[in-house]
């Protein structure tokens, strides 16, 4: 095979496994974003149940200073009876101290619901605080591994791209620059080798004088020019140097 080709070929097959690893790599981040948010979801779900406590214990607080205001008025209200002259004015302030009554009752029912509230939102958090803290553990244990994985795909990555270069050094130039411009514009394969008779990305059969061609490249060291798939303009090689001899 020529020198040229075999080391496109080679270059090929390092910047398909590039391409894949460039590609699995680029998708990490956002896989870490992804747990990073939910772990932020969970904090947040507790601060917003935490909230929900604080807000409910602070009306309990009002409802509470309310009662003891009622309190205060009934007890004093049970005193001015005792100097009240008339039956009118007697009736009047029993009447007003019953009123006071049903309201203290009233407010002791809610402060009773208040609590049951409470009493609910705080288990409720304390579960979802055993809850969350094993998710948080399982998700952060996630984002160490691709994190791992990165570092590991950021290795094999430089790797390859070290071999590539010294792969890459010989080949010429502008043969380079073709094959490069070819991977661009061609979902990544600028080369393709011929599989019985046909092109390997596009699987058109190939005519067979450009297979005569392609075979003249295998062996031509002297003169070298590419040959391009009609259909898809990748550059045609052949792998097997009977190939030509079975499409004849």
């Amino acid at each position: 095979m020529n020198e040229q080709i075999k080391l496109l070929s080679q270059l090929q097959e390092i910047d398909s496994e590039l391409d894949m690893l460039k590609e699995e790599l680029d998708f990490i981040p956002e896989e870490i974003d992804k747990n990073k948010q939910q772990i932020e979801e969970l904090k947040k779900q507790l601060e917003d149940k935490k909230a929900e406590i604080k807000k409910i214990q602070l009306k309990h607080k009002e409802i509470d200073l309310n009662l003891h205001t009622k309190e205060e008025e009934i007890k004093k209200h049970r005193i001015e009876l005792n100097t009240l002259k008339t039956n009118q004015q007697y009736k009047a302030l029993l009447d007003e101290i019953n009123k006071k009554e049903q309201e203290k009752d009233k407010l002791e029912n809610e402060i009773l619901i208040l609590f049951e509230n409470i009493d609910k939102l705080n288990l409720e958090l304390l579960n979802q605080q055993k809850e969350n803290k094993n998710k948080e553990i399982e998700l952060n244990n996630l984002i160490s591994q691709l994190e791992t994985k990165r570092q590991n795909l950021e290795k094999q990555i430089s790797s390859l791209e070290e071999k590539r270069q010294k792969i890459a050094e010989p080949v010429r130039p502008d043969i380079l620059k073709k094959y490069e411009q070819i991977r661009k514009n061609r979902d990544g394969i600028g080369i393709t080798s011929i599989d019985n008779g046909i092109c390997g990305s596009c699987y058109i059969k190939l005519p067979q004088q450009l297979i005569n061609e392609v075979q003249k490249v295998n062996v031509n060291t002297d003169k070298f020019e590419l040959v391009f798939c009609e259909n898809c303009s990748r550059i045609l090689y052949l792998k097997d140097e009977n190939e030509i001899k079975e499409n004849k």
